[in-house]
Order: C-alpha cells, then sequence, then structure tokens
C-alpha cells in the first residue's frame, strides 16, 4: 500500500508500477521431526477441517459466551514512559509493543477472567536477511510466533522479556524457513482435501496483531500529508489489534473480552 502510494504525485498519475516481485519462494518438504516441533505453534494451520465442521466450531465459539469489544487510546508519550521503566528493570531491549502487551496481560488477569498462559504475535519476516527471503516479494511474509509459557508469577517485565525473545528467535532464518516448510505443508494438505483454517482463537491465549510499526495514514496517494484516515473493524475474544491512531500522538488499542468481564475495565 506504501509504495503504491508513493507512486503517486498530486494529480493522482501512477508514474510507475511498484517495484515488487511475484515469485514466491517454496519451502522444501519438512521432515517428521520439523512436523513435530512446529506443528504444535501452528493449531489454526494443523486442524485444518471440511467447511461444515468449520462452521460448527465457530457457532460453537461464538455461543459459549458473549464478547464485547473493548477500546482504548493511550498516549505515545504514556507508552514510551511504560517502555522506558520497563527496560530500566530488563536485562533485554524492549519495544513499546512489547510493554503494551504485557500490560494488556495484565489488565486481563486482574479483571478476573481466565488465566491467559500464551501470547502470540502475527510477525513479518520480511526483512530478515535471507537467501530465500525477498523484500520485494508480493503478498504478507507473516507467521504466528508464540512465547513459551506466561507463568502466574511471572511480573510485568518477565512477561515483555518473554515476548521478546519469543520474536528475536523467530527471526533466525533458519526457524522461518523450518517454521514456513510446516506451515506451507499444511495449507498444501488443506488445499488437497478441501478444508479450512479455523481463526476463532485457542484456549488460554493472547493472540496479538500488531500494526504499530506502520504509518497507515501516509499512505494518502497523492492527497497530502493529514487527508487519509485509517479505519478497520472486527472484535475476537483476547484478539488484540494496535494501531498509530489518527491523531498522530495516540496509539490505538482494540481487543474482544467476554461480557462478564467488561465492567472491571469501566
Amino acid at each position: 500500500m506504501q509504495t503504491l502510494s508513493d507512486r503517486y504525485i498530486d494529480t493522482g498519475c501512477l508514474l510507475d508500477a511498484p517495484n515488487v516481485s511475484f515469485s514466491n519462494h517454496v519451502f522444501p518438504t519438512p521432515d517428521l521431526a520439523a512436523m513435530e516441533h512446529y506443528g504444535p505453534m501452528m493449531p489454526h494451520l494443523r486442524d485444518a477441517c471440511p467447511p461444515l465442521e468449520l462452521f460448527q466450531k465457530y457457532k460453537e465459539f461464538s455461543s459459549s459466551t458473549l464478547i464485547k469489544p473493548l477500546n482504548c487510546t493511550i498516549s505515545k508519550q504514556q507508552a514510551g514512559a511504560l517502555r522506558d521503566r520497563a527496560r530500566s528493570r530488563s536485562s533485554m531491549p524492549l519495544s513499546i509493543q512489547d510493554c503494551l502487551t504485557a500490560w494488556v496481560l495484565d489488565a486481563l488477569g486482574r479483571a478476573g477472567g481466565e488465566r491467559l498462559t500464551k501470547i502470540t504475535n502475527a510477525a513479518s519476516y520480511r526483512n530478515v536477511s535471507a537467501p530465500f527471503i525477498s523484500p520485494t516479494e508480493c503478498g504478507n511474509l507473516i507467521y504466528i510466533v508464540p512465547t513459551e509459557t506466561i507463568d502466574a508469577s511471572d511480573s510485568f517485565v518477565a512477561v515483555a522479556q518473554k515476548i521478546r525473545a519469543s520474536l528475536i528467535a523467530a527471526r533466525e532464518p533458519k526457524f522461518i524457513e523450518e517454521y514456513m516448510s510446516v506451515a506451507s505443508h499444511y495449507m498444501i494438505k488443506a488445499a488437497q482435501k478441501n478444508a479450512q483454517f479455523f481463526w476463532g482463537g485457542e484456549q488460554g491465549v493472547l493472540s496479538v496483531n500488531s500494526h504499530l510499526s506502520l504509518d497507515w495514514n501516509s499512505a494518502h496517494f497523492g492527497s497530502g500529508p493529514g487527508h487519509s484516515r485509517f479505519f478497520t473493524t472486527g472484535t475476537s475474544k483476547y484478539y488484540l489489534r494496535v494501531f498509530n491512531a489518527n491523531t498522530d500522538s495516540t496509539i490505538f488499542l482494540s481487543f474482544g473480552v467476554p461480557e462478564d468481564i467488561l465492567q472491571a475495565f469501566s
């Protein structure tokens, strides 16, 4: 989107086609050891099922408890202060997003809901240096990265460190190639069987999809800075999404919580 927007001038004329590649890398067939190691990290792909069974899964998931959207904002100055405080107690560098996720997990625990024991992050490997990765490849070069188990005794900083450690490990080329080989195997298998993936979420997991590193409002297609706005919809249980808000100094967080704990956040 950003690349395409950058090709427009004030008159809105397209100067050049985006400099992207449409040739995708074919990952090798995974061996049994890789399947056993990485398979549990991707139940959304591993447990693909026929459409009718998938419909029933979503029906059961949506009827088990009423999910309400919870939207909130935090100033970038406050988020920076939160990160700086965590960094002062940490043995490794932490990002604002690491700390925001740990903050949300702590808030959910205090609200009295089910105990969440794992965090997953939708992460991009586009900018990792490896022979099989092209930064200009068209499509989403993403994978779902899980943390190790979050213990009840873990502090706010310990949770943020587990998030950061999982992402550092997942950016190793060997991890990416083996993970994506297994993911590709499951996706091809699902296509062959006409099976579909369940994205309803996992029990005890906080799923994170952060766009904090992206400035969607800068994709203005020649209309000029300050003339574009970003909007999105959708709510799922314990699915945290984070964006730069349409005001420069604010971060927007959105996630779904069971109705019975919503009052704790008011």
